[in-house]
């Protein structure tokens, strides 16, 4: 088992059954920022800054029972993930488990709050 920390903006899963073939289908994912990226050829260059979501296919794989333990927490928050091979794919990783480092405040008087503290505290050691 491996344990990776990353920053998780969301969580998502479906289960089900395939319209077309009829096959059942069940899979969770974790949705962390990479960043977007810039790019020039010969035809013109686009700039950027920030961040986004992945893809579906590129976001980190979890398991249904992992994705409904996630309803106890808010997110965006850091994340403790305790990865291991897939059954289907020994390549690929998923999150079998987690532990939560630090929530990421999403409203403004909740990072104001948070940001106050820390600066309070930063004074306070210097004193």
């Amino acid at each position: 088992m491996f344990k990776i920390t990353s920053l998780i903006f969301g969580a998502a899963a479906a289960k089900g059954v395939s319209k077309g073939k009829g096959t059942n289908y069940e899979y969770g994912i974790l949705l962390q920022p990479v960043p977007i990226l810039s790019w020039k050829n010969e035809n013109g260059q686009g700039v950027s800054s920030g961040f986004k979501t992945p893809d579906n296919n590129d976001a980190l794989k979890c398991t249904m029972d992992m994705l409904h333990s996630l309803d106890s927490i808010e997110l965006p928050a850091f994340l403790e993930m305790d990865m291991q091979p897939s059954p289907d794919d020994i390549k690929e990783l998923i999150c079998v488990g987690f532990k939560v480092v630090a929530h990421i405040p999403t409203k403004y008087e909740e990072f104001q709050v948070l940001y106050n503290k820390k600066l309070d505290s930063v004074t306070d050691s210097k004193k």
